[in-house]
This record gives C-alpha cells, sequence and structure tokens, in this order.
C-alpha cells in the first residue's frame, strides 16, 4: 500500500492502531528498496506497504493529529510528506480494521457488515456455491512432531532417485503403450469408480500435505487444513498465508510447488512400478497413480490462470505479489487509454516491457475464465434439474460474465467529462458503430439458399424387400395413366429365390 495524494478529508485524528499488529521486513523491490508487510493475527492477513507509510508509522504514537505527524517527520527524519498522504493511510487503516478505535458512526458501518454476514444459508449458498471453504483441523502440532520423519523427502539425493524412477517408467511404458492406455478399461464399473475416487482423496491429501510440511520446514504455521468446495465438489486445501512472512522468493516458490512436486513423485513411483505389477487391481491401482498425479499437476494445478499453485509459482517467480488485481489494473488502464486517450496516470510503476506482459496475461486470464466459467454454467444447467439449472445457468453468467463488463462500463461513466473531451474517443465509437453495422446490417440485397421442389403431395413407394432399379420406362416430365409400368426393379435375393424353387420343382417332377 502506498499513501497517494487524495482530496480533503476530515479524518486528521490519528486513531490508536491496534496492538497486536507486527510489522515485519519483506522482499526488496526492483529498484532495490526494502518493503515492510503488516501482519494481522486476528486476520491472519499479511498487508505490503512501503517505506513511507513505515517511516510514518514509527512516529504514528508520538503524535496526535496529521499535521503534528507531517512536522515530526519532517524535523526529525528529514521525510517531507503532504497532510493528504498522512489522511489516505488513516483511511486505509480504517477501511483495514487496523485501528483500536473506530470512527465516529463507524460502528454502522461496522454492524451493518456484521448483519450481513449473517445471512440466511440460502442466500449465502446463491453467493458462495461456487466456491467457499470448511476448515477441519489444526495442524502445527501433528506436523512440528512428524516433520522430522518426512524430512528425507527434502534431500537431493532422493529426488534424483525419484526421477531416474520416473525416466526409466516412461521407457518402459512406451514399449506397453497399447496395454498401459487399455488399463483405464478396468475402472468403467462402480467399484472402479470408487478406486478412482478414494486415489484422488489419497494423492491430493499428500498434495497437501507437501505444501504443509515444506512451509513448517521453512519455519511458517499452518493454522488450517480442510475442505474447499469448487461448485460443490469438494478440495483438500491447506492455509499457508504465514509464507508471506518469508523474504526470499526461493522459499515461497518451494511451498507452491511442494504439493506439484508430491504427485510427480507419486506418478514417477507408480510408473515404474506399472510395468512390472500382475494383471490385477495393483496394476490398475499403479496406472491410476501415474495417470491422475500427472494429469492433477501439469493440467489444472499449474495453470496461471486461476489461483491455484501455478498461480501463486508465477507471482513469485516474478515477483509481483497480487499478480491478477495488479494485472487487471493495468489492462483497464491500457483498453481506456486506447478507446479513449484521457491521459490518466498508469496504475503500476514499471517499465514498458512488464506493463505490456501484465496486459498480456490480463487478457489471456479473461479469455480463459470467460470459457471456463461458460463450462461451468453449462455443467451447472446440465447437473441440476431444468428449473434451477436455468437460474444458476443465469446467475453465473451475471455474476462472472455481465457484472464485470458493467462495472467497467460504470467507471467509464465516472470518466466521462474526460471521456467526451477527448478526440479519441469519437473515434473508437466511430469504429464500433461501424463494426455493428457490419454484423447487423446485410451486406448484400440478394440471398441465396439451397432448396429443394418437391410436389404438393408426394407418396413414397418401397419395394417389399431390397431390390435396384433396372430401367425407367416413364420420361421426366410426362403425364402417365394409371396402371401405367413407371419403374422395372430386379432383387438378387428373389432371384435366388426363383431358383432355389424352380430346381425343387424339377426334383419333384423328375
Amino acid at each position: 500500500m502506498t499513501p497517494a495524494a487524495g482530496g480533503e478529508s476530515k479524518l486528521a485524528r490519528l486513531p490508536a492502531l491496534r496492538e497486536e499488529l507486527k510489522l515485519i521486513p519483506g522482499r526488496k523491490n526492483a529498484d532495490g528498496e526494502q518493503s515492510w508487510r503488516i501482519y494481522d493475527p486476528l486476520q491472519h492477513r499479511y498487508i505490503e506497504v512501503d517505506g513511507l507509510t513505515v517511516e510514518m508509522l514509527a512516529l504514528w504514537h508520538s503524535v496526535n493529529d496529521a499535521e503534528a505527524l507531517r512536522t515530526e517527520l519532517e524535523e526529525t527524519r528529514n521525510v517531507s510528506v503532504s497532510i493528504d498522504s498522512i489522511k489516505e493511510l488513516i483511511k486505509f487503516a480504517h477501511d483495514n480494521y487496523l485501528t483500536a478505535d473506530p470512527l465516529h458512526g463507524e460502528w454502522k458501518s461496522l454492524s451493518g457488515k456484521s448483519g450481513r454476514a449473517q445471512q440466511g444459508w440460502a442466500k449465502w449458498l446463491l453467493h458462495n456455491y461456487l466456491y467457499f471453504r470448511v476448515p477441519l483441523a489444526k495442524p502445527q502440532e501433528f506436523l512440528v512432531s512428524t516433520l522430522p520423519a518426512v524430512t528425507f523427502l527434502f534431500q537431493r539425493r532422493v529426488h534424483i532417485a525419484l526421477a531416474c524412477f520416473g525416466v526409466t517408467g516412461i521407457y518402459l511404458v512406451s514399449r506397453q503403450w497399447d496395454q498401459f492406455v487399455n488399463t483405464f478399461q478396468h475402472f468403467f464399473t462402480v467399484s472402479g469408480a470408487m478406486w478412482f475416487a478414494l486415489i484422488l482423496f489419497i494423492v491430493k491429501g499428500l498434495h497437501e500435505l507437501g505444501h504443509a510440511y515444506t512451509a513448517v520446514r521453512l519455519g511458517c504455521q499452518v493454522p488450517a487444513m480442510g475442505v474447499a468446495f469448487m461448485m460443490m465438489t469438494p478440495m483438500l486445501y491447506t492455509d499457508v498465508t504465514d509464507a508471506w512472512r518469508l523474504t526470499s522468493r526461493r522459499k515461497r516458490m518451494a511451498i507452491d510447488f511442494a504439493g506439484i512436486a508430491v504427485e510427480l513423485m507419486i506418478a514417477c513411483l507408480a510408473t515404474f512400478f506399472w510395468s512390472f505389477l500382475p494383471e490385477g487391481k495393483l496394476k490398475s491401482l499403479a496406472f491410476l497413480l501415474a495417470t491422475s498425479s500427472l494429469l492433477m499437476s501439469l493440467v489444472i494445478n499449474l495453470s496461471p490462470f486461476m489461483r491455484f499453485d501455478g498461480y501463486f509459482i508465477l507471482a513469485d517467480l516474478v515477483g509481483i505479489p497480487n499478480l491478477q488485481p495488479r494485472a487487471f489494473a493495468v489492462a483497464r488502464w491500457r483498453l481506456r487509454e486506447t478507446l479513449f486517450a484521457i491521459k490518466a496516470p498508469c496504475p503500476e510503476d514499471m517499465p514498458t516491457a512488464k506493463l505490456f506482459a501484465l496486459s498480456a496475461y490480463a487478457w489471456a486470464t479473461w479469455i480463459y475464465r470467460f470459457l471456463l466459467y461458460l463450462g461451468i454454467a453449462a455443467l451447472v444447467y446440465a447437473y441440476f434439474f431444468k428449473a434451477l439449472g436455468v437460474i444458476l445457468f443465469v446467475v453465473e453468467v451475471v455474476v462472472f460474465l455481465v457484472n464485470p463488463v458493467l462495472a467497467e462500463i460504470r467507471e467509464w461513466g465516472k470518466m466521462k467529462p474526460a471521456i467526451v473531451g477527448s478526440r479519441r474517443s469519437f473515434v473508437s465509437a466511430g469504429v464500433a458503430l461501424a463494426v455493428l453495422a457490419a454484423a447487423v446490417l446485410p451486406w448484400s440485397t440478394r440471398v441465396e439458399i439451397p432448396v429443394v421442389v418437391e410436389p404438393f403431395e408426394l407418396a413414397r413407394v418401397y419395394p417389399p424387400r431390397p431390390a435396384k432399379v433396372s430401367a425407367v420406362h416413364a420420361q421426366r416430365g410426362a403425364t402417365v395413366a394409371a396402371g401405367t409400368l413407371l419403374v422395372s426393379l430386379t432383387s438378387d435375393d428373389l432371384e435366388h429365390e426363383i431358383r432355389v424353387v424352380r430346381t425343387e420343382m424339377a426334383r419333384i417332377k423328375a
């Protein structure tokens, strides 16, 4: 969070900050500046702030109002800051519940939020059926006590050995590929489906334990593990928010990648042992472990467009926390500048190449989610009975596809004076109208449609058995009388039967 200059505000008094808040050093930015993080233990949240904010927070308790803080910063720290920036920081502290004393009248806002949180189960389910979490355990003590038993899995020689198993297994499977693929047929039964669900649950459990053990090994807390429901489908999850206390991106990436690494280890061993196991349940089990682990790791967990492991790996790799919200903000800013050229400031102070990469990532995510949400809406419609399916389909489309577009259009409405005053806006409006006209208006006044002309009354005649046309006696367009021979048909089956009957008659006569 960077305090920014804002308009006049009544928030001049410095509120007391909550005593349990902790300030811990974070990573260094691209320009070498040290960042800091505020840890809120009640909400289990980390908020990244810059050096200027830390300077203001260091003197927060020694002064009473914004003017005194500004004077103290200039005299003791030789730091120049505006009153509006201090007021913006005060507002930020209140909005994120970092203060010990709410503002006058703010209890009404908090009460309203509490009332909205205590909504009925039906309304809550309507808004949250797509994704919600249910914590089941606090595993910190168990993880710490059992960590020595799994420490060997973090050794490099173990990783090399498992990689060798995997490469050997892939080679052996390639020599029996048809048999390997046909193993899946064993799961097209009720018992096979139950085995599939059980193994998938075990693999995902080991996946989450990989995250948890890696976090504990690196000194982080794991406050909760439980079940997350995505479109009413249960999925295990592990809360590793405490990884934000680590200043090393490499260590955070180790936690992000740990679950995928566990599944790849399982896939390597299962692929290797599949070639040596006899036909039966064990061989099918090895096939299931190999394929499901590899599929879940590479196709789902490594996707950077949803907030799975791949997204957090990418965010730590490029060193941009809150990657998606920041990329979306840059993409929206670039879209507005392209359409309207209103000269608004860029939300990120980054090189042009990085801004372009963020915009490309945002558009790729939007396209991916558009297709995904359409697919989810179709699945919702198919899974539920039709009346509820239609309602949920509309909810999916409106909430995830229509609402973001309307929100952006509302933002354009707030910028109406700047948009109207820009010449680029009229060019964009003209292009939009031209595209709309090209899509709606016909390009030609002549329409060619292939048709088949048939008589008003048509009688279809079929022979009593398969036959072929040997001769057509009527001419096209000619008028024929009743009883006129039109077509001669021949049937190989009928000719065969006639020959058999004649032979039998000759035998009887003889």
